[in-house]
């Protein structure tokens, strides 16, 4: 049989992933085949094809297998859409991770992109949002199903990405007592299998796991093929404990905290009869196999209290290794959680990655993450719960902490702020997988303190850049006294000193080269100022993009204020419409949310907004506008969220 293809066709046809289909040739009665070249699952292509290209992409996916973006390896073509769902079996999620990745790029990837979303649909939570050459992290749904979403433009195209989907099978275990068992116990487990098992008891208690039957594939010593793996906390991130294969029974494993994380693997080989587990979660007072009865406090808790304090466990002796212990400060209604440190020795590294605790909210991912020996400043919450996070390394321990928490109304510590010369936590303090978010001196609006040095390191996921536009700033104006200094880049490359004060409608926009920053501020004992506010605002040129106010969707803070200035090319003009809109009301509109038709704030007036009423859109009659918003020290709402596109000049505007 012989079939002639042109060149254009052949090479369409070397570049395409072909399943079931019909060949027709003239004088041949028509026959089926079946070809793939990278197994059922692959999704490149529909399953109906001509010789020509295909061109469709995206699809219903289950269990495993591998998408890429279409043409690869060759360029994917422009103004192109894909959009994968993948949903796997109850009791499964999904994790999904990128072998090869080579997309176009942009600051804010607002080009060509990958996004995954937790869910099945473009409004569900974003997983992450990827562009540029750097290979995306390994991700995993929460759900039984994840988004896959590939979008194009109409300009420049690369080779594009290929990557690999799988199943895993999640239970979370609550009961005081219990057993677990790998799938298809006692029978062999199948191949290539994960399973991720938690198990969560009361607060205040440990877990004992003891192993009754265990028969794995022997891979010794490394157990990279068929293992059991156990963290000592709940998440995949916990301390690992040990990983373990063979037929050798593991040892008793005692927790240091209320849970335990544990996942089973098997490969594509041998299976063997797996495991069977008991779990014991009532005892209390224990810190691991060879102390058990030794009297020491277990780490974590729910304090329900107005007021109280909890230590680090074993204080005033060296907290233990390997430990991962949560404190949860439940604030009453319309109270506020304050947290106060009397002593705190923990081991000193530059991004707090060995031994730290981490504080946050109920809906402030991270208020601060804090290591070192230097007290820090007290932390409040925001009408919310607080959460205190401890994690230790296997190496180094230190002397611990003492913490006081308190309860207060939130109006009595709104006044409080006002008039306290209290400052905000600023030392060895590591913001990390924040998309967006306010950085401040301490007591800002109000003066900064005399002799203070701080230290904040803000790190991107990888492949992003970190980018911050001080949009007030009121200092000494002598470098040599009281400066900040910016560094960012794989090199520690400094990109900026700042002194000198600039007015409102000059935002400094400084951007890292890597996917980190780190800012130190300096005060001598002499003259102070106001300090910066670095957060919202800045200049941007390009033809499209997103505003939000600073924590969107989460409310604005007090006291901000934020200068944004949009260019368009020249012969166009900007046009502001709006997804979002919730600002705190006042009768005139005075002083939240003003648009200007120009560069800065002696332009012509387009607009000034407030209220939980959606505006419509707002045309300038330019290629620059001006875009101010203030928020006073009374109540905070969700804020804004808005596009802006140009318009060619001449072109009629419209409402939204």
């Amino acid at each position: 049989l012989g079939v002639t293809l042109n060149e254009s066709t052949r090479q369409k046809d070397v570049n395409s992933v072909f399943h079931d289909g019909l060949i027709l040739i003239p004088g041949f009665r028509p026959f089926a085949f079946v070809f793939s070249s990278l197994g059922p699952h692959s999704t490149s292509c529909a399953r109906s094809f001509t010789w020509e290209l295909c061109r469709t992409c995206g699809g219903t996916l289950s269990g495993s297998g591998q998408i890429r973006s279409p043409y690869h390896p060759n360029p994917y073509p422009h103004s192109k859409t894909c959009e994968w769902v993948i949903t796997q079996s109850p009791g499964q999620v999904v994790t999904f991770s990128f072998e090869s990745f080579d997309i176009e790029g942009s600051s804010t990837c607002s080009f060509d992109y990958v996004e995954l979303r937790d869910g099945t649909s473009v409004s569900s939570p974003l997983i992450g949002k990827y562009c540029g050459t750097q290979m995306p992290p390994a991700a995993q749904s929460t759900q039984r199903s994840m988004y896959v979403r590939f979008v194009t433009d109409s300009s420049v195209s690369n080779h594009g990405f290929t990557a690999q989907y799988a199943a895993i099978m999640e239970q979370t275990f609550t009961n005081p007592t219990g057993q677990l068992t790998s799938p298809n116990y006692p029978n062999n487990y199948p191949v290539y299998r994960e399973c991720i098992y938690r198990i969560i008891v009361s607060v205040n208690r440990q877990i004992m796991l003891n192993f009754t039957d265990f028969a794995l594939e022997p891979t010794y010593p490394s157990c990279l093929y068929d293992y059991v793996e156990i963290r000592d906390g709940g998440y995949e991130t916990s301390p690992l404990t040990s990983r373990y294969c063979g037929t050798t029974t593991p040892p008793i494993i005692m927790s240091h905290s209320n849970r335990l994380w544990i996942k089973f693997r098997s490969d594509m080989t041998s299976t063997y009869r797996g495991f069977m587990a008991h779990w014991d979660g009532t005892l209390t007072g224990t810190v691991g196999p060879s102390e058990l009865g030794s009297g020491d406090l277990c780490c974590g808790g729910t304090l329900t209290t107005s007021s109280g304090s909890f230590t680090s466990p074993n204080y005033p002796l060296p907290y233990h290794p390997n430990s991962e212990c949560y404190w949860i400060l439940q604030a009453s209604g319309g109270s506020q959680e304050e947290l106060r440190f009397e002593v705190f020795h923990l081991e000193s590294s530059t991004n707090c990655n060995y031994d730290f605790l981490e504080v946050s909210g109920s809906n402030s991912p991270l208020l601060a993450k804090l290591c070192g020996n230097q007290i820090p400043a007290p932390i409040r919450s925001s009408r919310e719960n607080l959460y205190v996070k401890l994690r230790t390394d296997a190496s180094i321990g230190a002397g611990g902490f003492v913490a006081v928490y308190s309860q207060a109304s939130y109006e009595n510590i709104r006044k409080q702020n006002q008039m306290s010369s209290s400052v905000s936590v600023c030392q060895g303090v590591v913001i990390r997988g924040l998309n967006r978010g306010v950085l401040e001196s301490p007591n800002y609006p109000g003066l900064y303190p005399h002799s203070k040095h701080c230290n904040w390191t803000i790190e991107a996921t990888v492949g992003n850049t970190v980018n911050y536009t001080f949009t007030a700033f009121s200092m000494e104006p002598y470098c040599n006294y009281d400066y900040v200094k910016v560094n960012g880049g794989p090199e520690r490359l400094w990109l900026a000193q700042l002194c000198h004060p600039r007015p409102p409608d000059q935002p400094l926009q400084v951007s890292s080269t890597g996917n980190f920053m780190t800012i130190r501020f300096k005060t001598d004992e002499y003259v102070q100022g106001k300090g910066f506010n670095a957060s919202c605002g800045g200049v941007f040129t390009a033809p499209a993009g997103e505003l939000h106010s600073p924590n969107f969707p989460s409310p604005y803070p007090p006291n901000v204020d934020c200068s944004w200035v949009l260019n368009v090319d020249r012969g166009h003009r900007v046009l502001l419409t709006f997804n979002e809109f919730e600002i705190e009301n006042h009768n005139a509109c005075n002083y939240d949310y003003l648009v200007y038709d120009g560069p800065d704030a002696n332009a012509p007036l387009l607009g000034k907004l407030c209220g939980l009423n959606m505006p419509a859109a707002i045309t300038a009659t330019q290629s620059t506008m001006y875009i101010r918003f203030r928020s006073d020290s009374s109540f905070n709402h969700k804020g804004f969220s808005t596009a802006a596109m140009s318009l060619e000049l001449h072109s009629r505007s419209f409402d939204i």
